[in-house]
């Protein structure tokens, strides 16, 4: 059975040419799986799937972000319901991110505002 290492990952902006982007402020070495993301700015609010900029992750294809983020909180009806399941699965290969940059979309999310955490899995060896 894998094992992972439970981290809780922070954010700023950062220059990406001429835009800033918001991106963790620190790169993942290993696989992750993404469990629960969170702002704790003006109130304790969950983020959805909708919050990350899949394309700076390297998702091309929206989808497959979505699938791999599909434990986070859903928006809409469905709520809560899918992060429940995480602890029925014993291998959590299918939901793994490759190692590399969370980011976050920066139209929609203020580091230095929003204080935005995200809670991953870290795949150890």
């Amino acid at each position: 059975m894998k094992k992972y290492l439970l981290r809780a990952i922070t954010f700023s902006n950062v220059a990406d040419g001429l835009a800033m982007s918001v991106r963790s402020r620190e790169l993942m070495n290993k696989s992750f799986v993404i469990v629960s993301a969170m702002t704790v700015g003006a109130s304790l609010e969950a983020m959805d799937v909708t919050k990350f900029d899949g394309v700076r992750m390297g998702f091309a294809d929206p989808y497959l972000l979505y699938k791999k983020l599909s434990l986070l909180s859903l928006v809409g009806g469905g709520g809560d319901s899918s992060s429940l399941q995480l602890w029925m699965f014993q291998d959590l290969t299918e939901f793994e991110i490759p190692s590399g940059y969370i980011y976050l979309d920066s139209a929609l999310i203020n580091p230095d505002t929003d204080y935005p955490i995200v809670h991953i899995l870290e795949a150890q060896n």
